[in-house]
């Protein structure tokens, strides 16, 4: 919806580089991980849904996404196979059966495209991304800038024509 490539459409310079962030974040966070996990990209969208499921519980949902992290790109495992994201649920504590029914229900279904216009609406443009007061913060790099934006109480920067 905003002009984005998938990674395989990208320019090689552009995927290139994206490999050697990679490599460089590896090394900064002391990871280990695939730069190239054998199922990466996949389809997200149950693996999304399940995440809603989660915060529809109530519950947060930060044990099952390491799981998922963990899961592509240590273990180069398919998230976008349900009885994979079942496994990791059940791992992260959570009821996978529950989740499963609904992750695949309606409710969750107009959820995810609640979010997907809310998203495209507020100017996001790729994950990570943070909002604050409409001021789109894009990446992981970023987060430093939206610390110190949280911490100061600025207004919002607006784009410039």
């Amino acid at each position: 919806e905003t002009g984005g490539l998938p990674l395989a459409q990208r320019h090689p310079a552009r995927q290139r580089y994206r490999i050697l962030e990679l490599q460089r974040w590896r090394e900064k966070r002391g990871l280990a991980f695939n730069i190239s996990p054998k199922h990466w990209p996949f389809d997200v969208n149950l693996a999304d849904r399940f995440v809603i499921a989660i915060n529809a519980s109530g519950r947060s949902p930060d044990a099952f996404l390491r799981r998922a992290y963990a899961a592509v790109w240590e273990e180069e495992r398919n998230l976008a196979d349900p009885l994979v994201l079942a496994e990791l649920a059940e791992q992260a504590g959570f009821d996978s059966s529950t989740l499963m029914d609904v992750a695949t229900g309606s409710t969750t279904e107009a959820i995810y495209a609640l979010n997907l216009e809310n998203a495209v609406a507020g100017d996001v443009f790729g994950s990570p991304a943070y909002v604050l007061d409409g001021e789109v913060f894009w990446g992981q790099d970023r987060l430093d800038l939206l610390d110190d934006a949280l911490a100061s109480g600025r207004a919002p920067f607006t784009p410039t024509p």
